[in-house]
Parts: C-alpha cells; sequence; structure tokens
C-alpha cells in the first residue's frame, strides 16, 4: 500500500528509486545515524532527569551556605557591638573618677581595673578573628594575644585583693580582723615553750588567735600570687603548643598532642579554680567589717564572674576543642563578648566613686601597676583621719581610727 502512494507521487517515485539503487552500506551507514540520534536523544533525557534529581540538593546546599553566611554576620555584628559597649562603658567609668576624685588610690585601682575589662573585650574579639587565619604570623600573634590576655587576669585579681585591704585600713588591721573572726572549724594549738607570748600580750589564746589569723592572711595571699604567676604560664605554653599543633600536617589526631593540651588545660582550670574559693574566702572573711557603702559583695560577684568567665570558660574551651577545629566556633567567642559587656555594666556601678571612703592619700600613677603587689599594705589614712588629727591636738591616728573611723 505504502509502496503503491510512494509510485504514485513524483517524489515518492523518486525517493522509492533511489532507495532501490542505493547500495546496502549507504542504507546501514543511514540506519546507523538514526541509532545514534535516537541514542544521544536518549541520553540527553537522562541527563535532564538526573539534573532536575540533583537541583533541589543544590538549592538545599545553597541555602545551607547562605545561612552559615548569617550565622558569621550575626556573630560578628554581636561581638563587635559588646566590644564597643564595653569600651565605652569604661571609657564613661574613667571620666567619672577622673572628674569626682575622693579615694585616689582606691579610683586608681579601679580604673586600671576598668581598662583591664575594656581590653579584654578587645582580646576577645581578636581571638575570635584569629582563629580563622591559620598563617605564621596570624598564629605568633595569637600567642601575644593570649599572654596578654592572661596577665591582665592576673593584674585583675592582685588589683582586686589590694583593693580589699586597703579599704580594710591596711595589712595589720586585716590580720587583727582575722584573728577577732577565728573559723568555727579551728581549734586553737598550744603554744610552744620556746614561742611562748611576751609579757604585754593579753593572754596565750589571743596570741595563737594572732599568730593564725597571720598565717591565713599569707596563705591567702601566696594563692594570688601565685595565680599570677602560674595562670600567665600555662596560658602561653597551651597557646604556643596549638601553633606548633596547627603548623604540623602530619597528623591532626595525634594523642599527645591531644594529652598535652588536655593536662595544661586542666592545670589552668585547677589554679583557677583554687583562685575563686580563696577570693570567695576573702569576701566572706572581711564582708562585716567593712563598710555596707563599699558594696564588698558586689564587688566579689564582678571579679568572681571575670574569673570564671576569663581563666574558668576559655580553659574548658582549650581542653575540649582542637586548635584545628575550632574556627568553627565563632559563636563562644560572640558568647563571652556578650556576657563580658554584663560584667562591665556591672562594674560601673559596683564600682562607683561613691562607693569608697574618702582618703587624703596620693594619686598613684595609673600605670604602675606594681604597686599592687607590695607587702605590707601600708595604714591608710581616711580624710577623716587627717582631719581629726589636725584638730586633736596631735592626738593618735590610731586612737581616732578605732573610736570614730568606720571601715
Amino acid at each position: 500500500m505504502l509502496r503503491d502512494i510512494m509510485e504514485m507521487t513524483v517524489p515518492g517515485f523518486i525517493v522509492r528509486r533511489v532507495l532501490d539503487s542505493a547500495p546496502p552500506i549507504a542504507l546501514n551507514f543511514v540506519w546507523k545515524l538514526s541509532d545514534r540520534h535516537r541514542a544521544t536523544v536518549s541520553a540527553c533525557n537522562r541527563l535532564c532527569v538526573i539534573c532536575r534529581r540533583f537541583r533541589p540538593a543544590k538549592a538545599k546546599e545553597e541555602a545551607h551556605q547562605l545561612n552559615d553566611l548569617g550565622c558569621i554576620i550575626m556573630q560578628w555584628v554581636l561581638g563587635i557591638a559588646a566590644t564597643v559597649l564595653c569600651t565605652v562603658v569604661s571609657a564613661i567609668f574613667i571620666r567619672r573618677h577622673i572628674t569626682h576624685v575622693i579615694n585616689p588610690l582606691a579610683q586608681t585601682i579601679s580604673m586600671r581595673c576598668a581598662i583591664a575589662l575594656g581590653l579584654s573585650s578587645v582580646l576577645f574579639l581578636a581571638k575570635m578573628a584569629l582563629d580563622t587565619n591559620v598563617s605564621l604570623q596570624f598564629q605568633a600573634l595569637q600567642v601575644a594575644v593570649e599572654a596578654t590576655a592572661a596577665s591582665v587576669d592576673s593584674i585583675v585579681l592582685v588589683s582586686a585583693y589590694f583593693l580589699v585591704i586597703v579599704q580594710l585600713g591596711g595589712t595589720e588591721r586585716a590580720i587583727d580582723i582575722l584573728a577577732k573572726h577565728p573559723p568555727q572549724h579551728y581549734t586553737l594549738p598550744p603554744t610552744p615553750a620556746f614561742d611562748s607570748p611576751r609579757d604585754d600580750d593579753a593572754s596565750t589564746q589571743d596570741y595563737d588567735q594572732v599568730r593564725h589569723a597571720r598565717a591565713t592572711y599569707v596563705a591567702i595571699r601566696r594563692v594570688v600570687l601565685w595565680f599570677a604567676f602560674v595562670h600567665p604560664t600555662l596560658v602561653t605554653l597551651g597557646a604556643i603548643h596549638d601553633v606548633a599543633v596547627r603548623n604540623d600536617s602530619s597528623d591532626n589526631n595525634n594523642p599527645t598532642d591531644t594529652a598535652i593540651r588536655v593536662v595544661l588545660a586542666l592545670c589552668n582550670l585547677g589554679a583557677t579554680v583554687l583562685a575563686v574559693l580563696t577570693w570567695v574566702k576573702l569576701v566572706k572573711a572581711f564582708d562585716a567589717d567593712i563598710a555596707p557603702k563599699f558594696k564588698l559583695k558586689g564587688k566579689g560577684v564582678i571579679v568572681l564572674g571575670y574569673l570564671l568567665l576569663r581563666c574558668g570558660q576559655w580553659g574548658v574551651y582549650e581542653a575540649c576543642v582542637s586548635p584545628v577545629h575550632r574556627h568553627q566556633y565563632g559563636w563562644f567567642w560572640t558568647l563571652c563578648l556578650i556576657q563580658l559587656a554584663i560584667l562591665t555594666v556591672g562594674f560601673s556601678r559596683v564600682f562607683a566613686p561613691s562607693t569608697f571612703h574618702a582618703m587624703s592619700h596620693g594619686r598613684p600613677a595609673l600605670g604602675r601597676v606594681w604597686d599592687v603587689f607590695q607587702h605590707p599594705v601600708p595604714p591608710c589614712r581616711t580624710l577623716h583621719d587627717t582631719l581629726a588629727t589636725e584638730f586633736a591636738g596631735g592626738a593618735s591616728t590610731k586612737q581616732i581610727h578605732e573610736s570614730s573611723v568606720e571601715y
């Protein structure tokens, strides 16, 4: 039927004659071309199907990338905002203490602590930025940042300790207070014969109490100084070890490197816990003998929170997170900066100029941070002491202090 139709039309007749006269090789070539065309079309169809299948996965991956980028931007925005808040609050605090001088010595120490808080926020932000860089120059800078931060922590604790002793009236009065309020669990030991009290002592019991109080004071001071030396050393060693681990590309999961990192971090945490317990003991021992306007408990909470944040929380992070994976934890530093901003605002309230007694002591230099390490702490005369001595006809400062000055 089809053949008859093709022969009835001129074009069909020509096609038919061409096909009949064509050799078999040419016909096979034509059929192969058609087969290849069909195979090409089939392959294209399969590729389209595959593309349709993987298009949602690609879109999902792009969505994840956008979410990660949004999280990173949010982390940096919050971190920079918290850093700006800390520095601004610290600057306002320093401005207030410069314009309202009541107690030059205590206010200078407070301004140093405010500078330390502002510097800590900048160091947190620098640590957040340096964790994402692996070049040798940035790693050396990271060691310097961590060593500086640890030194600032030590200065804050020693300064807070010195400030409390100054507010009490010096080392000797602090020992007298400890002797009047010995721990309840303490049993007075017998006085040795070769160390008997002098004739002018009230009793052997009073002598033993003073001896124990002096030992307690020395132990508290020794822990504070020990932390001030050990904490920066451990942090610096840990930072150097982290740089060595990052540069060693042979094995990022070396058990020896992990053990060294964890041991250094645990030693740092142990030193922090000991310093925190000592600080709590100091606040409890002297809280009843310092005027409420000083807000010793409030100051104690701020210093305690600072130690737990800068030393404890940072130490846990160093122990748990490997150096090669820290670029994934930018949110940790953002959280630390937010907490530090809260502590800075609280610090500006409990360390206000109105919380200190008026003293006639001269203002020390702001950069002489080593003066807080002096021992014993000399008795500081309040402004009331100075005026009373001048108008009392040479009466002793000690008598006026015991009768009329409240610390």
